[in-house]
């Protein structure tokens, strides 16, 4: 096995013999200090220190954080700048070891392969959250915190009222008004806009003023997160989007949109949504009349899964091996869509032999699931806990995926990519067959893991130890 890109460069202070203690530092310098492991016995004086936190500051502002889509990497570039103009050169109260708490803490889940946006900034609330976060660390040297939170935060209560900021859940509609509608408040609003929007929508940089300029746009959330997105031009709907910004309404939320919209006119494009919606679910009633005349419900597992083009053969445990899996029926629906609870469905499977592709699955927890035999596609998906599995045959794919922790699971036996992710542990793994990619990832421990069949990449990633690896 090679270990390539691993960062632990070293920088002009290693030459260089100095004096300080990390006792000299207090505050946020004595919080840098210690996330970012600063070599302070290399430092003399305190500017000695302030120039390793400009060094970190440049090269975070020398980074590309790409994106996956390129309109996420125009808005990064577009959003990124702006703060580097504001905190790097306009504002010299901030001394660099506070200009690299706001910038790392802003940029650090940026990953180059999903569409995660930095927060709007907005100065007041800026500064208001850097007072906060100095005040905590002088009364507990030792608090941790996350300021890139604490500013969202800050950020929520400056722009919501009293009454949408008591639901801490922020559920429901929260309706935004136009520059026409409320020209005092329009600077306000914008940030407003750009702050309830999804990571994926253009109005969560450049296009929220020229839009709310055309007229309001109205947000649905659900426990603090958007999921429909309402554009007005003028007094008519101009489109309704959804997380996915496909110019789709979300089935999920098929319900909530409808009734919403009905009391407002459309222009043609709000209608041919409208249109898509109805005709997705007269083909999803259409597809269980066919298939399930008896109605999903009364569908045992087995039957469901073999209506649908999955082979399945009881065990003699009476759990179920299946030949693939894949939660999409189709281009427009899914096997949620249709009304299958997946997780009830993975308390009777122990076995894939082929490839599942959880993409576009509803499943949560792979409950008593085994062992995959194919490639394991987490992107995107809401699996959160890998429940029983233990084995993957092929390849692993976690990137943007809710899985945290690999759990039970002990050998893959493909390539592993694991950035971008939220994994935090690798749990039980033990083998790796191929390459595995830990660039941009959360994981600072490989754990129990002791082979890798070929190469291992570490470039900017937060791996502190590796543990048994061989």
């Amino acid at each position: 096995m090679q270990l390539l890109n691993y960062n632990n460069s070293f920088n002009r202070y290693n030459n260089i013999s100095f004096q300080m203690k990390k006792s000299e530092f207090d505050g946020i310098d004595r919080k840098v200090v210690e996330d970012t492991k600063a070599p302070v016995e290399k430092f003399n004086v305190k500017t000695d220190f302030y120039s390793y936190c400009s060094d970190l500051n440049n090269k975070i502002k020398g980074t590309d954080f790409e994106g996956r889509r390129k309109e996420t990497q125009v808005q990064r570039q577009s959003m990124l700048q702006e703060w580097f103009d504001y905190v790097l050169k306009e504002n010299d109260a901030y001394t660099p070891s506070i200009s690299y708490m706001i910038l790392n803490g802003i940029t650090k889940d940026l990953k180059p392969n999903e569409d995660t946006l930095p927060p709007v900034l907005n100065k007041g609330v800026l500064a208001q959250t850097v007072e906060d976060a100095q005040n905590k660390v002088i009364k507990d040297k030792n608090l941790q915190f996350n300021f890139s939170k604490m500013y969202k935060i800050n950020l929520q209560k400056k722009f919501l009222s009293k009454e949408e900021d008591t639901n801490s859940n922020l559920n429901g509609w929260i309706i935004i008004p136009s520059k026409k509608q409320d020209k005092k408040n329009f600077a306000e609003n914008v940030e407003k806009l750009k702050m309830l929007s999804h990571d994926s929508w253009c109005t969560k940089s450049f296009n929220a003023e020229p839009y709310l300029k055309k007229g309001e746009f109205h947000v649905y959330m659900e426990n603090g997160k958007p999921k429909l997105g309402v554009r007005f031009i003028g007094n008519k709907i101009q489109e309704i989007q959804g997380p996915k910004n496909d110019s789709k309404i979300p089935l999920t939320y098929s319900d909530v949109a409808t009734e919403h919209i009905k009391k407002y006119k459309l222009t043609d494009n709000a209608s041919r949504e409208i249109n898509i919606l109805k005709n997705t679910k007269e083909e999803i009633a259409e597809y269980i009349r066919n298939n399930f005349p008896n109605g999903i419900e009364n569908a045992t597992t087995q039957e469901l899964l073999e209506t649908i083009g999955i082979k399945c053969k009881k065990d003699t445990d009476g759990l179920l091996v299946i030949s693939h899996y894949y939660g999409k029926l189709g281009e427009d629906f899914t096997l949620g869509d249709i009304g299958v609870n997946e997780n009830k469905l993975f308390k009777e499977i122990k076995e894939i032999k082929a490839d599942a592709d959880f993409s576009d699955s509803h499943v949560t927890s792979l409950g008593r699931l085994q062992s995959i035999g194919g490639d394991a596609d987490f992107r995107t998906s809401q699996v959160v806990s890998l429940g029983n599995l233990q084995t993957i045959g092929g390849d692993a794919d976690f990137n943007n995926s809710q899985v945290t922790s690999l759990g039970n699971l002990k050998t893959i036996c493909g390539y592993v990519d694991f950035e971008g992710s939220k994994v935090t542990s690798l749990g039980d793994l033990q083998t790796i067959g191929e390459n595995v990619y830990f660039n941009n990832s959360q994981i600072k421990s490989l754990d129990n893991l002791q082979t890798v069949g070929k190469n291992a990449y570490f470039n900017y990633s937060k791996i502190e130890s590796l543990g048994n690896l061989q």
